[in-house]
């Protein structure tokens, strides 16, 4: 396994929070983006885009909608309710996203196709997506603990 496809293994606390919290969709979105990439990140692959980077684009684009529809639900309950355990894990959630923008960024930048150099920076890449993403479902579950609690104190 190379570091591309190591790196992708951040994004397994955030399958497993998801399976936890019964988040099926977001369970099927990552786990479609995690082996979808593991395809398109092994070691023998050719330069060639085919088939295989239209549908990791695709996925990937499907993860995005996904991640913004969870900060709209974060949102929309920090504008109801003030947490600041939650305020920072929107923030962290963010800072992943910026990194994860500015990493793609750099990744085209650095050395040729699959050099060390771009290789590192496309796992940091993968990294911050995969952090960022825990931090918004940790954010999802710290709203799902307050209002059964909130229920169970009625």
């Amino acid at each position: 396994m190379i570091f591309l496809q190591k790196s992708l293994l951040f994004f397994l606390p955030a399958i497993f929070v998801c399976i936890r919290l019964q988040r099926i969709l977001g369970v099927l979105i990552l786990l479609l983006n995690f082996s979808i990439s593991m395809i398109v990140h092994r070691e023998d692959r050719e330069e060639d885009f085919d088939l295989w980077d239209y549908i990791d684009k695709l996925c990937i684009f499907i993860w995005i909608l996904y991640n913004t529809y969870l900060v709209i639900l974060v949102s929309s309950y920090l504008n109801k309710k003030w947490d600041l355990t939650i305020f920072i894990l929107l923030l962290l959630s963010l800072i992943g996203v910026t990194l994860v923008y500015y990493f793609n960024i750099k990744r085209k930048e650095v050395g040729k196709w699959r050099s060390k150099e771009q290789d590192l920076v496309h796992g940091l890449m993968h990294i911050s997506g995969g952090i960022g993403s825990l931090f918004l479902l940790l954010a999802i579950n710290k709203i799902r603990k307050s209002s059964l609690n909130n229920l169970v104190s009625q």
